[in-house]
């Protein structure tokens, strides 16, 4: 990546390297949130000199089904940096696949070299993955009621793909000012803490399951603190 930065840097004329030069010692980019590390990347430099030459690699990889590792020649087409995290995308047959570099095991860059597809737009194709990626992950759908504070609050505390969908789901406010809506969720497990951390601004009214382990957490959260 640094070898990528100084051939850009060599290619500008001077004064838009003057103007590079300053903008980097008065704007510094950390990616990674604040108590997330980012991943180990070991491979990430072989992986962008392969993407810069358009050259084919050959890789291990780790990946969450099984069997988990597996071995993939692939042609790499770009590389994005998503919260501290860097992902490969890359032509794997007739289909473009994502690939986390952190689950690379092994690499090697083959001396084969391909022709990146007409018109591929690496922006726009990384937009629609991540919607097919939403649409896949949330198989669930969960019914609240938020108050007022936390409708507005929503953006802050949830996922982009949740708060937008409570947006569009939203109906006219009750007697008391709350607001139904209609959320994606992964599972039940990974609902709870979400919904917690509402605390008594949201009553999940659907699924049932959600509820009632929510009705649990909170009785053993009133024995626990009402014990002293």
């Amino acid at each position: 990546m640094t070898a990528a930065h100084l051939k850009l840097m060599a290619a500008l004329p001077a004064d838009l390297r003057d103007r590079s030069g300053r903008i980097a010692d008065r704007f510094h980019l950390d990616t990674p949130a604040w108590y997330d590390d980012a991943d180990r990347t070991p491979h990430l430099t072989e992986v962008a000199d392969a993407v810069w030459h358009d050259r084919t690699v050959r890789m291990r990889y780790l990946r969450w089904a099984e069997p988990h590792e597996t071995s993939r020649t692939v042609q790499p087409y770009g590389l994005v940096l998503k919260a501290g995290h860097w992902y490969l995308v890359a032509g794997a047959g007739e289909r473009i696949r994502t690939y986390r570099i952190s689950r690379i095991v092994d690499l090697h860059v083959l001396d084969e070299r391909f022709t990146r597809p007409a018109g591929f737009d690496l922006a726009g194709h990384w937009e629609t993955y991540l919607e097919s990626f939403d649409a896949r992950r949330h198989s669930g759908e969960a019914a609240v009621k938020l108050s007022p504070r936390a409708f507005d609050r929503l953006p802050h505390l949830v996922e982009p793909v949740v708060a937008r969908a409570a947006r569009r789901t939203a109906r006219a406010p009750d007697e008391r000012g709350w607001i139904q809506v209609r959320v994606p969720i992964e599972s039940v497990d990974q609902a709870l803490p979400e919904f917690l951390k509402l605390g008594a601004d949201a009553e999940v009214l659907a699924p049932v399951e959600l509820r009632d382990r929510l009705t649990a957490t909170l009785g053993e959260l009133t024995r626990l603190y009402g014990a002293g």
